[in-house]
């Protein structure tokens, strides 16, 4: 991962500007490294520079805090998902779903 943020800060310097791809691959290894709360600044970071975020983005942030247990943060993160209109698609619900069925948490939060 630090080869990937040297790479992140070498983009501007070579007249280019990170793309919401850019940022969601980094976000994604983050969170694959249990690394969520960095991922959740790298995507602060991101409106900073007004990168827009889309679906993609927001799914692995959404995943990355549910599969840590972290699943009213990640049920807040699908709740500005759709204030920034981006919409929850089926692996929105997937991974929301697959984390409630596996920790046992049979009620339904409000995520329809």
């Amino acid at each position: 991962m630090d080869a990937a943020f040297s790479l992140l800060c070498e983009i501007p310097k070579q007249g280019c500007t990170p793309n919401t791809k850019t940022y969601s691959t980094l976000m994604h290894g983050l969170c694959k490294q249990n690394r969520v709360a960095e991922a959740i600044e790298l995507c602060h970071e991101m409106e900073e520079k007004d990168v827009c975020t889309d679906t993609i983005t927001f799914n692995i942030l959404i995943s990355g805090l549910c599969e840590r247990g972290r699943i009213h943060e990640g049920m807040e993160f699908m709740d500005k998902m759709k204030l920034s209109r981006c919409y929850p698609n089926s692996a929105t619900y997937q991974a929301t779903f697959m984390v409630f069925w596996s920790r046992r948490v049979f009620w339904m939060p409000r995520i329809l």
